[in-house]
């Protein structure tokens, strides 16, 4: 009879029945397979201490692990970063591309809705008189009914004087002012006068500037007349001045010309930039010899297209008389390098 292979779990004995093999991914306690290393239960990796695991954290034995996105404790460092966008697909919300300059913005409250309308220009005759036909005729009502209050004011101020003289005639009277004549009320009537005609002309050049910004003034827009204490100032000063010229020697009339042409921009200085009127003055006098050829031919213009208005019995001065303040608001603004609406 053949003997059995010595145990080699007890090298004593003799031979015995063999031991049962162990199911397969088992082993004895202590024993693994053959050419392979036992699985270090609870242990980390070589180098490391067995009893912290990686992340400073004990195992968490007997827990279930936290499902996908849930939100981390406190202990592990807050909330995680978002991810970043993915790539944009149909469907998807990804970041924005290339050029892509965000939403429209607003304008915001109080603005100026006509800001964003207004282009800078060099400044042309023919183009002041082009700006200004398409000015009165695009507000053509507003400025006639303007024109038509101006001409009431004008008669009651001129029947009102009392150094004017009515005379009758066979059909109706003929009024004249008489000469020579000095009383306190006719001076106090030409006060009145020069104070309602300055007042007349910042009411036109209001409208004027308006106009140059893109609007379309109403009637009662023209009677906010800015900084009306200094147009005022002005009128009776120079109205004094150019008197007493004018008074000494008829000859010197030429003197009142050309500082009238001088100060042809002072009314627009002192409205548009509120300042005092000794400062309009220099203003007006610096412009219109910075540019004196191209004012020069623009008010030789304004005076033919004037004399044109005054043919038909007068009644073209309803659309000249007006361009004349728009063309002046408009060498303004060019000249001053401020932009100006588009007509």
């Amino acid at each position: 009879m053949s003997q059995f292979p010595p145990d080699p779990n007890n090298p004593n004995g003799q031979g015995g029945v063999p031991p049962v093999p162990p199911p397969p991914g088992q082993g004895q306690p202590g024993q693994g397979q053959p050419g392979q290393q036992p699985p270090n239960y609870g242990q980390g990796q070589p180098g490391q201490n067995p009893a912290q695991p990686p992340g400073g954290q004990p195992p968490n034995y007997g827990q279930a692990p936290q499902p996908p996105g849930a939100y981390p404790s406190p202990q592990q460092g807050g909330f995680p970063q978002a991810p970043p966008p993915g790539p944009d697909q149909y469907g998807q919300y990804g970041a924005p591309g290339a050029g892509y300059g965000g939403p429209p913005q607003g304008q915001a409250w109080g603005g100026d809705p006509y800001a964003q309308q207004l282009q800078q220009r060099p400044f042309a005759v023919g183009d002041a008189i082009g700006y200004a036909w398409k000015s009165v005729i695009g507000n053509f009502g507003s400025w006639l009914l303007l024109n038509l209050i101006l001409i009431v004011l004008t008669a009651a101020l001129t029947f009102l004087n009392p150094a004017t003289r009515f005379a009758t005639s066979g059909n109706g009277f003929d009024y004249s002012t008489m000469q020579n004549e000095f009383t306190v009320l006719g001076l106090i009537s030409a006060i009145l006068s020069t104070i309602v005609s300055a007042f007349i002309s910042g009411m036109m050049y209001t409208g004027a500037l308006k106009e140059t910004t893109g609007r379309k003034p109403s009637v009662g827009e023209f009677f906010s007349v800015n900084n009306f204490a200094n147009v005022a100032i002005f009128a009776l000063v120079w109205g004094v001045v150019a008197g007493v010229v004018s008074g000494l020697l008829p000859a010197l009339g030429i003197l009142v010309l050309i500082g009238g042409f001088l100060l042809w921009f002072t009314f627009v200085f002192l409205i548009d930039r509120n300042l005092a009127w000794l400062d309009g003055v220099k203003a007006s006098v610096q412009l219109v010899t910075q540019n004196l050829g191209g004012n020069l031919l623009l008010g030789l213009a304004i005076i033919g297209i004037n004399i044109l208005g005054a043919i038909p019995c007068g009644l073209g001065l309803f659309i000249t008389f007006p361009m004349t303040y728009v063309a002046v608001a408009y060498a303004y603004k060019t000249q001053t390098n401020q932009a100006v609406a588009p007509k």
